[in-house]
C-alpha cells in the first residue's frame, strides 16, 4: 500500500496483518511531525518527491491520499504525478482518496472577503480554501500560499476576523503559516479532475461529505486499468 503523504488518519487505520504500507513525503519536517506507523503491520515512512516515486512498476495494491494532489503546484503537475502512481500500480489496484476541486465558475473574491468583514465567512478552513480558489480562478498554475494569507492581511487585524467570524485563536493562528510561503496549491475543477483521473483509472464511487463546503471534497474510489 501507498500513502501520499503522512496524513495520520490514514496511517493509523486498521491493515491486514501481511499489508505493507509505504508512506512517501518530499518534506522532511512533515515526516518527522506527523508520522505515525499502524499498529499491526510492517510500514516505512521515505522521503522522496511523488514525481519519482522509490517503488517498483506494478507493485502496489492500493493508493491512499487526502488532499494530496492539490497540493502540487499547477495541473501539469498533478498529470505527472498520476502518471507515476498509475505506473507503480498493478492492473486492478485501486486508488481511494479526497481531494479539493473549485467550483466551474470561480467565486468572486469580493464577496468573499464582504462576507469576512462582515463575519459571514463560514469557518477559517472553508473561507481559506473558497479564497485560494477564487484566487486561482481558471488559472491551471495554482495560488502561492502567500497569496492567500495577503487577502486576510488586507482585509484587517487578523484577531477581529477571528470574533467576528467565530474563529478561535488557535484557528486563526493556522493562517500565520502562509505568511511569504511561495508554496503552491491548485484546485482543478470537479470535471478537470475527472477528466486527469480518467487517464489511468476508471471511476467506482464518489461520495460528498455532508460538512461545510463538502460539495468541493469528493472522495474517490478509483481503479487501475
Amino acid at each position: 500500500m501507498l500513502l501520499l503523504g503522512v496524513t495520520r488518519e490514514l496511517s493509523t487505520l486498521r491493515y491486514p496483518a501481511d499489508a505493507r504500507l509505504v508512506a512517501v513525503d518530499s518534506s522532511a519536517e512533515m515526516l518527522a511531525a506527523l508520522w505515525a506507523p499502524p499498529e499491526g503491520c510492517a510500514s516505512v515512512a521515505v522521503r522522496a518527491r511523488w514525481q519519482t516515486l522509490p517503488l517498483a512498476a506494478q507493485s502496489v495494491d492500493l493508493v491512499l491520499a487526502d488532499a494530496s494532489f492539490c497540493a502540487l503546484p499547477a495541473v501539469d503537475s498533478i498529470r505527472q504525478v498520476l502518471a507515476v502512481v498509475a505506473r507503480v500500480m498493478r492492473p486492478g489496484a485501486q486508488l481511494c482518496g479526497r481531494t479539493f476541486v473549485s467550483p466551474a465558475e470561480p467565486e468572486r473574491l469580493d464577496d468573499i472577503v464582504r462576507e469576512l468583514l462582515e463575519g459571514r465567512a463560514g469557518s477559517v478552513h472553508a473561507t481559506k480554501w473558497r479564497i485560494a480558489m477564487a484566487l486561482q480562478g481558471k488559472s491551471k498554475d495554482g495560488v502561492a500560499l502567500a497569496e492567500v494569507w495577503r487577502v486576510f492581511e488586507q482585509a484587517g487585524d487578523l484577531g477581529l476576523l477571528a470574533n467576528r467570524n467565530g474563529w478561535s485563536e488557535q484557528e486563526a493562528a493556522t493562517l500565520l503559516a502562509y505568511r511569504g510561503v511561495s508554496s503552491r496549491l491548485c484546485f482543478p475543477t470537479f470535471e478537470l479532475t475527472r477528466e486527469l483521473f480518467g487517464e489511468h483509472f476508471e471511476e467506482l464511487d464518489c461520495r460528498l461529505p455532508g460538512y461545510e463546503l463538502g460539495e468541493r471534497c469528493p472522495s474517490l474510489l478509483l481503479g487501475r486499468r
